[in-house]
């Protein structure tokens, strides 16, 4: 289970910037709506100083604007999500991500 979650981290958080998270990478991975989760961050104020639209040019070759979390709102917004949301076969990595 260990090297699983090494290779999920590694799929799902760019090692060329750890400043800033992409949330869409995470989405992918877990089947998250990756417009229904930027907009619900967007919205919602406890995310206000850790989300960020920002392009980033290193991880995506292009320059369009994405949402971003810090550390600090990605690891409130991960451990807000409901491991029901997330496709039944990848429960329980998603839930040993969490942890």
């Amino acid at each position: 289970m260990k090297q699983e979650l090494i290779e999920v981290y590694e799929k799902t958080i760019p090692v060329e910037n750890t400043n800033l998270i992409p949330l869409n990478f995470v989405c992918e991975y877990f089947g998250l709506n990756y417009e229904r989760q930027y907009k619900n961050i967007d919205n919602d104020d406890s995310f206000s100083e850790d989300f960020r639209k920002v392009s980033n040019f290193d991880v995506f070759n292009d320059n369009r604007q994405r949402g971003h979390l810090t550390k600090k709102g990605f690891i409130k917004w991960i451990l807000q999500l409901n491991p029901t949301y997330i496709n039944e076969l990848l429960q329980p990595t998603f839930k040993e991500y969490q942890n």
